[in-house]
């Protein structure tokens, strides 16, 4: 059980480092929105974005209620620190 619990530990700091690069790119790109009056806000590339994983959930045999819930928390987070610019 050890090792999977330190496999488990693993995927976490990666999980954790992805969520990192991933508000850095928004911050970038909130700071490209604001300085060309450009809305924080892109429902369209949203849905982009839902259907992209909604492919890619399949696939990986995840629960495609789970990962919609956890996206928009993740999307959510995404627009609050494109807003901090």
């Amino acid at each position: 059980m050890t090792s999977y619990r330190k496999q488990i530990d693993a995927i976490d700091r990666k999980m954790l480092s992805l969520l990192s690069q991933r508000f850095a790119a928004a911050k970038k790109i909130g700071a490209y929105k604001k300085k060309r009056g450009i809305a924080i806000h892109d429902g369209i590339r949203e849905q982009e974005i839902k259907q992209l994983l909604s492919a890619r959930v399949r696939a990986h045999g995840l629960d495609p209620s789970f990962i919609s819930s956890l996206w928009k928390r993740i999307l959510r987070e995404s627009r609050r620190i494109q807003n901090l610019n």
